[in-house]
């Protein structure tokens, strides 16, 4: 299959993250045209994956300083709700 070329006119950058340049174009148009179909899911099997990937992140080791509200003025933080519109955690 065809492969992808990226055309950079400028400098390239250190790393490259995309994986864009290992697919063809027929596998990329195959992905695009599946996306339309959607994925479709009773609300039930919805929740019960959202919450089993819900409980993964709050499981990981470094997740502990998003399983709670941040307190600011615990942390001195006076213009945390300046700074952060919409606070959010995973608690």
């Amino acid at each position: 299959g065809q492969v992808v070329m990226p055309k950079h006119s400028g400098p390239k950058p250190q790393e490259d993250h995309t994986l864009i340049n290992c697919f063809s174009v027929q596998q990329i148009e195959t992905h695009i045209s599946s996306l339309s179909n959607g994925l479709v899911l009773p609300p039930q099997k919805l929740k019960t994956k959202g919450l089993d990937a819900l409980k993964t992140l709050q499981s990981h080791q470094h997740a502990w300083v998003f399983n709670t509200p941040v307190d600011p003025v615990e942390l001195g933080l006076p213009d945390y709700f300046e700074v952060i519109k919409k606070p959010m955690d995973l608690g």
